[in-house]
Formats: structure tokens, sequence, C-alpha cells
């Protein structure tokens, strides 16, 4: 015991952690990575209401437009869903050779290609509802019940 006492009297004078560290910093940092967590995941409120069929009629778009639209959503989706898969087998080959660092890097490219899959898919979905505004549970669903 009065070894550590020891330590405490020697040592304490000459360590000052909180002003090495700023605590006033380090909790305003933390305060804003929480506010910028918060804005990222509360969406919005939209300031105005608006149709679909108002939304077309606003941007000049002809059932040809969104038909041609729609087309395009699902070409790029499927092209984020091969990059997810090339990505994916890539993740496997890196576990199998143990370079788990360049797995951890691979996991995040997969779930930015996932969330850009869901963009597009979500986007054809709204299109086909010729509803504006869909929520995610009406998304998914319209996979549920177009199953069964």
């Amino acid at each position: 015991m009065k070894i550590t006492q020891t330590v405490k009297k020697v040592v304490k004078p000459h360590v000052d952690a909180p002003s090495w560290v700023d605590l006033q910093f380090l909790s305003k940092s933390i305060t804003s990575v929480a506010d910028m967590m918060t804005g990222l995941v509360v969406p919005e409120k939209a300031t105005y209401h608006e149709t679909f069929e108002e939304a077309c009629v606003r941007l000049n778009l002809t059932e040809e437009d969104l038909q041609q639209r729609l087309k395009q959503f699902q070409r790029i989706q499927w092209v984020f869903i091969s990059l997810a898969l090339l990505t994916f087998a890539y993740f496997l080959w890196l576990i199998f050779h143990a370079a788990y660092n360049s797995a951890v890097i691979c996991l995040a490219v997969i779930s930015v290609t996932c969330s850009q899959i869901f963009r597009y898919n979500f986007w054809a979905f709204q299109v086909k509802q010729r509803k504006l505004g869909c929520t995610f549970k009406e998304w998914c669903l319209h996979f549920t019940q177009s199953r069964s």
C-alpha cells in the first residue's frame, strides 16, 4: 500500500492527463459526431406534398419517359448487383488467404453497393406504384406479397 501512495505522490504532480487529452475538445467532438449521426438517421420533413401525377406534370414526364427511367433504374441496379457479387467473391478470397484488414474494407464496399441496390430498387418501386413517398414497410410488403 505504501508503494502505491509513494508512486502517486511522485508521479501525480508530473502527469496532467486531463490537460493532455483536452477533455473540453473531446466532449465537443463527441457531441458534434452525435449531432451528425442524428442528422443522417432522422429524415427531414417535406416542405410541401405533391402527388406522382403532379410531379410528372411539373417535370414534363410522359409515359415513355417513365418507362425509360424504370429501365435505367433496373439496369443500374443490375450493375450494382454484379459489382456486389464480385466484391463478395473477392471478400471470400481475402478471408481464405487471411487478409482480414482488406476483408473489412471489402465489407464496407459491399455495404455501399447494397445501399445503391436498395436505392435504385426503391426508386423503380415508386415508379411502378405511381406513388411518391412510399415507405420502407410498403416496399417490404411488395416483396412478400409478390412472392406468395
